[in-house]
């Protein structure tokens, strides 16, 4: 499952990623694309991936071995990302700010 990249990027741990960290972190999360598709696209070494995922689950605080930690990270950011949908959704429309609104905190 790929997930939104306007919610990546909102996490507060993808602040704390190195800017490759947060290339491969959209790739793989945001576009769900394996780790062979990531080398390809990001025209990086296994080795390299592997570095930068070890960053990533650091700084998201996973444990384990190998492919279970990009399970985990997974299931992670898909729970996160049902919470933020459950919240978005129960949030009564008199608290949404209308478009009116946004126009003048634009301005």
């Amino acid at each position: 499952m790929s997930l939104p990249e306007n919610f990546l990027i909102q996490l507060e741990q993808y602040g704390e990623l190195s800017a490759g960290e947060r290339t491969v972190f959209l790739v793989i999360f945001g576009r769900d694309l394996s780790r062979v598709q990531a080398t390809q696209e990001l025209i990086l070494s296994e080795s390299s991936l592997s570095t930068y995922l070890t960053g990533i689950y650091k700084k998201f605080k996973i444990s384990g071995c190998g492919p279970t930690k990009e399970n985990r990270l997974r299931e992670f950011l898909i729970k996160r990302f049902s919470q933020a949908q459950s919240l978005a959704l129960s949030t009564p429309d008199s608290l949404k700010p209308t478009i009116n609104e946004l126009v003048q905190e634009m301005r």
